[in-house]
């Protein structure tokens, strides 16, 4: 069962809720025993730094899950560089979004993509970031559904 009786999708702005698909579960991301992260974009990175622009969620393999989810919540107003990748053990990866998006305060914005036939995604990566967003918070959480 979803955790969320309700997701809300903002595209661009605008959007309108929609009742979410039946058997989701929220994949936590790697090393984390949580559902959600909430990061302040970094300034992009160096030959001797590195951005805190990707966050990757481990997909259980308990079952098959058809549809992922990013929601995207900014803390304040600010265009965010935005891409979304399914990632498989084959070391390859599908990328279902790449955009800079002006995300507004508080307002969802979910992303979306599907599993290729007959494969499962090990990890969802989720990008956020660019040079307009420095300094910005938001959350983000990946959910899959069957």
């Amino acid at each position: 069962m979803c955790r969320w009786a309700l997701v809300a999708i903002a595209l661009m702005g605008w959007g309108e809720p929609v009742l979410a698909q039946a058997n989701c579960q929220a994949f936590g991301p790697v090393g984390s025993a949580t559902s959600a992260v909430r990061k302040t974009v970094s300034p992009s990175g160096t030959l001797i730094t590195s951005d805190n622009w990707n966050t990757d969620f481990v997909v259980p393999g308990d079952r098959p899950y058809r549809t992922v989810r990013a929601t995207i919540t900014a803390e304040q107003t600010a265009p965010f560089a935005l891409k979304l990748f399914l990632k498989y053990a084959d070391n390859t990866a599908d990328k279902f979004f790449e955009n800079t998006v002006r995300l507004t305060a508080n307002q969802p914005l979910v992303l979306t993509g599907t599993a290729r036939p007959q494969s499962q995604p090990f990890q969802v990566n989720v990008f956020v970031g660019g040079l307009e967003a420095i300094g910005s918070t938001y959350r983000v959480q990946v959910q899959g559904c069957s």
